[in-house]
């Protein structure tokens, strides 16, 4: 063991000989991945300079005026990439229904919220614009538990991540993975989850500074380009107050084992040092990347941006030649003859000043004035603006930034099916090139629900997600996530999804009409269910919206249903519950099956209060029933005049009032 600790560089003293190794091992990865990555990010330096109108004036061209078709076209790109996804949890097995729709329901709170920590709408924005310069996207989720459970969703950019060079296109299977540039302030390190031996070793190796990290490296200058590109100096305003380090975790492999490590790059020490399994449980990587042109061995695969850079800097080129051909016709150079001419101020006065008299000597009329003057000539350039147009529409043809697609009217000389053709060719592409995102959103969401297991409370409150969490406790607890199976994430895009929905609902429609204009199959089928799927399927509302609209009785009553709520969660939060005296039956029938669903959770004292509380409505109920079968019966005798003594009116089947309250109350027995 000494041998091999001398041999990577570890003291034989070491406190832990392994998280040594580990480290040595660390500081050359992250070393050669830099070194690796750099030609690349100055080619993105680049990208980001063009795209913020930033280009180096070039040789003998007086005009640098930047054409914004580079940036347009990544705008138009990001435009096309910004399509909301929607994650869908199911569960496999049956049993896990109620605790699924709780683990469904904290996703969708945690991916709404506006919280630092969440903002997942501003986040993947960002990242899938970031892809369109580097060509990969990152991110991470993470949950922590001190002081208190939450989820941390983040994105970051190639200048950060850690990976093996030759390690393929799937992240996951590298050697080595992580990220750079994890700013940690001394008191971070100090009150963290951290070995506060070696945080004590790097708090005495560090200077006092009260500056962010310098930035020493040419791989960290690189990581400044976004700054650049807008002429900022973040070099030049890094005072922030107090003593930060820039550490950086990776995932590593020591000995045939996984082992998670938080360290200094610059002082080359480390404060963390762990079995993986040990930080995220499910021993997967909490970060995720995803590539808009996929390689399966190059992880760094080109990107949008390459294929638009070399014909945005032509055009520039190009355009910038024009202005400088025209300025030069404009003003072209002239030579004079002194002898003919002996005032050249004067003579170069003329040619702006009107009605100038110009000194000119005709050696006794034997010359003229053009014989002392002469231009020099710039011919005039042709096809410019054609060569530029032709450039960008193939162009645009080819990576999908159409006239069409920027919003613009597409060129009348276009056919409906030309025009509907790059429609569905500019769909397809982007769907290709998107569905990596999709895959990385589908791994955010199962890394979501394994850092809710390791880091959720016994308890927490979620919010019901409308009508259809009406009748299960806003709680989930850390139970909930034992599940009996697994679960089953499916991401869709709301306009793919929009796209193959619309041929699969006139399918059903076409189905669903030829089933009820046949009596033969319409007697084979419930009738209530056919109803049911054409609100489901082909208008798609959701349960609960259909359970409203196919109960006739209660349609309406969302003041009732309102109380009843109220009712519950004041005797939830131990307080005085008021009697609503226009409670209903619907009233009841809200408090008894919320009491009877969540039983075991409410403990014997809290439902027995409910049923005590639904209880005592019960004489209110059979008043106001009465009172509307009353109006219902002299609404309907408005609206059906009383039959004639040859025809007896029909008798109807109709619970009276007080036999409704029975058999809300009877249910409890």
């Amino acid at each position: 063991m000494a041998d091999q600790d001398l041999e990577e560089g570890v003291s034989p003293d070491a406190s832990n000989p392994l998280a040594e190794r580990a480290l040595q091992r660390a500081l050359k990865a992250v070393d050669a991945c830099n070194k690796f990555k750099a030609p690349r990010l100055a080619q993105i330096a680049k990208y980001r300079n063009l795209y913020a109108g930033k280009v180096a004036k070039k040789f003998r061209q007086p005009f640098n005026v930047v054409l914004p078709i580079f940036s347009g076209g990544m705008d138009t790109l990001a435009s096309d990439f910004n399509d909301d996804l929607s994650v869908d949890i199911s569960e496999t097995e049956p049993a896990d229904y109620l605790a699924v729709r709780k683990i469904d329901a904290l996703w969708n709170q945690e991916t709404g919220s506006v919280a630092p920590n969440a903002k997942f709408p501003y986040k993947t924005r960002t990242d899938r614009f970031n892809a369109l310069f580097s060509g990969r996207g990152f991110m991470m989720n993470y949950g922590v538990s001190d002081p208190k459970y939450k989820n941390v969703f983040e994105v970051f950019e190639l200048e950060d991540a850690i990976f093996q060079p030759q390690g393929g296109g799937q992240w996951a299977l590298h050697l080595i993975s992580g990220r750079d540039n994890v700013i940690k302030s001394s008191d971070d390190l100090k009150n963290g989850p951290y070995d506060q031996n070696q945080v004590k070793k790097l708090l005495v190796k560090a200077k006092k500074t009260d500056y962010f990290p310098e930035n020493a490296d040419d791989s960290q200058k690189l990581a400044l380009a976004k700054y650049r590109a807008m002429n900022l100096s973040p070099e030049a305003a890094d005072y922030v107050g107090e003593t930060l380090f820039k550490m950086a975790e990776v995932r590593l492999t020591m000995n045939g084992k996984r082992y998670y490590l938080l360290f200094s790059p610059w002082y080359q020490e480390w404060v963390s040092f762990k079995p993986f399994s040990e930080v995220f449980s499910a021993d997967i990587d909490a970060w995720v990347s995803w590539a808009t042109h996929e390689d399966n061995k190059n992880f760094l695969s080109k990107s949008y941006a390459d294929d638009m850079y070399g014909i945005a800097d032509a055009v520039h080129t190009l355009f910038n030649q024009e202005l400088g051909n025209r300025e030069k016709r404009n003003f072209n150079p002239r030579a004079y003859d002194r002898e003919m001419f002996p005032d050249v101020a004067k003579l170069d006065a003329a040619q702006y000043r009107p009605d100038a008299l110009v000194p000119f000597d005709s050696k006794g009329g034997t010359r003229k004035v053009s014989d002392g003057l002469f231009s020099f000539e710039t011919p005039e350039l042709r096809g410019t603006v054609d060569l530029i147009n032709w450039m960008n529409e193939t162009t645009g043809r080819s990576i999908g930034v159409t006239d069409l697609s920027q919003g613009g009217v597409q060129n009348v000389s276009k056919k409906a099916t030309v025009v509907f053709a790059e429609q569905q060719n500019i769909s397809k592409r982007l769907l290709l090139r998107s569905s990596p995102y999709t895959e990385a959103m589908g791994e955010i969401a199962k890394i979501f629900v394994q850092s809710a297991k390791d880091h959720l409370p016994a308890k927490m409150a979620i919010k019901r997600l409308g009508i259809e969490g009406e009748n299960w406790e806003p709680v989930i607890r850390r139970v909930d996530l034992d599940l009996y199976g697994d679960i089953d994430i499916k991401i869709t895009s709301s306009s793919v999804e929009m796209r193959n929905n619309q041929l699969k609902k006139q399918a059903r429609k076409e189905a669903l009409d030829s089933i009820s204009l046949d009596p033969n199959q319409a007697s084979q089928i419930n009738p209530r269910w056919i109803v049911e799927e054409k609100l489901r399927s082909i208008a798609e509302f959701d349960d609960a919206e259909i359970a409203i609209a196919m109960d006739t009785k209660n349609y309406g009553n969302k003041e009732e249903v309102a109380y009843a709520h109220k009712g519950i969660q004041a005797i939830l939060n131990g307080e005085r519950a008021d009697q609503f005296y226009g409670a209903t039956t619907l009233f009841m029938q809200i408090i008894l099956d919320y009491a009877v669903n969540n039983r075991v959770s409410l403990g014997d004292r809290k439902y027995n209060a409910l049923i005590d509380y639904q209880m005592a409505h019960a004489s209110i109920v059979q008043e106001n029933m009465d009172r509307k079968a009353v109006n219902d019966a002299v609404q309907a005798d408005a609206l059906n005049p009383a039959p004639t003594e040859s025809a007896p009116a029909p008798t109807q089947d109709t619970a009276s009032p007080l036999s409704q309250v029975r058999k809300v109350a009877s249910s409890m027995a």
